[in-house]
Protein backbone atom coordinates (compact mmCIF):
# COMPACT_ATOMS: atom_id res chain seq x y z
CA UNK A 1 0.00 0.00 0.00
CA UNK A 2 1.27 3.45 -0.88
CA UNK A 3 0.31 6.40 1.30
CA UNK A 4 0.72 10.12 0.92
CA UNK A 5 0.27 12.92 3.40
CA UNK A 6 -2.06 15.83 2.64
CA UNK A 7 -3.63 18.80 4.32
CA UNK A 8 -6.54 17.60 6.46
CA UNK A 9 -9.31 19.83 5.13
CA UNK A 10 -12.82 20.17 6.53
CA UNK A 11 -14.18 17.45 4.25
CA UNK A 12 -11.66 14.96 5.60
CA UNK A 13 -12.36 16.10 9.17
CA UNK A 14 -16.09 15.58 8.67
CA UNK A 15 -15.42 12.14 7.20
CA UNK A 16 -13.39 11.21 10.30
CA UNK A 17 -16.38 12.18 12.44
CA UNK A 18 -18.52 9.73 10.48
CA UNK A 19 -16.25 6.76 11.19
CA UNK A 20 -17.91 4.48 13.71
CA UNK A 21 -16.29 1.60 15.55
CA UNK A 22 -17.94 -1.21 17.48
CA UNK A 23 -17.48 -2.74 20.90
CA UNK A 24 -14.28 -1.84 22.76
CA UNK A 25 -13.14 0.38 19.88
CA UNK A 26 -16.17 2.64 20.20
CA UNK A 27 -14.09 4.89 22.49
CA UNK A 28 -12.51 6.20 19.26
CA UNK A 29 -15.84 7.39 17.82
CA UNK A 30 -16.13 11.14 17.39
CA UNK A 31 -19.39 12.90 18.22
CA UNK A 32 -21.31 14.51 15.34
CA UNK A 33 -19.53 17.39 13.54
CA UNK A 34 -22.05 19.98 14.75
CA UNK A 35 -21.45 18.96 18.37
CA UNK A 36 -17.67 19.15 18.25
CA UNK A 37 -17.81 22.39 16.25
CA UNK A 38 -19.80 24.03 19.04
CA UNK A 39 -17.30 22.64 21.55
CA UNK A 40 -14.41 24.03 19.47
CA UNK A 41 -12.50 20.75 19.11
CA UNK A 42 -9.15 21.27 17.38
CA UNK A 43 -10.11 19.19 14.33
CA UNK A 44 -12.94 21.66 13.61
CA UNK A 45 -10.72 24.77 13.71
CA UNK A 46 -9.09 25.47 10.35
CA UNK A 47 -5.96 27.07 11.77
CA UNK A 48 -5.36 24.13 14.11
CA UNK A 49 -5.94 21.64 11.28
CA UNK A 50 -3.32 23.48 9.22
CA UNK A 51 -0.78 23.45 12.05
CA UNK A 52 -1.44 20.16 13.83
CA UNK A 53 -3.15 17.65 11.51
CA UNK A 54 -2.18 15.69 8.41
CA UNK A 55 -4.43 13.37 6.39
CA UNK A 56 -3.03 9.96 5.46
CA UNK A 57 -4.29 9.10 1.99
CA UNK A 58 -4.29 5.73 0.24
CA UNK A 59 -4.30 6.19 -3.53
CA UNK A 60 -6.90 3.45 -4.04
CA UNK A 61 -9.22 3.99 -1.09
CA UNK A 62 -8.97 7.66 -0.11
CA UNK A 63 -8.71 8.84 3.49
CA UNK A 64 -7.01 6.12 5.53
CA UNK A 65 -6.25 7.92 8.78
CA UNK A 66 -4.74 11.05 10.19
CA UNK A 67 -1.80 12.22 12.24
CA UNK A 68 -1.98 14.92 14.86
CA UNK A 69 1.19 16.71 15.87
CA UNK A 70 0.96 18.38 19.25
CA UNK A 71 3.10 21.48 19.71
CA UNK A 72 3.71 20.59 23.36
CA UNK A 73 5.43 17.31 22.49
CA UNK A 74 7.99 16.09 20.01
CA UNK A 75 5.80 13.16 19.00
CA UNK A 76 2.63 12.74 16.99
CA UNK A 77 -0.37 10.45 17.19
CA UNK A 78 -1.58 8.29 14.31
CA UNK A 79 -5.27 7.42 14.03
Amino acid sequence: MVFKLEYLDENYAREICSWKYNDEYSVYNYPEWEVISKQNWAITVEEKRKNEFVAVINKCFGLYGYIRFNNNYTRGSFF
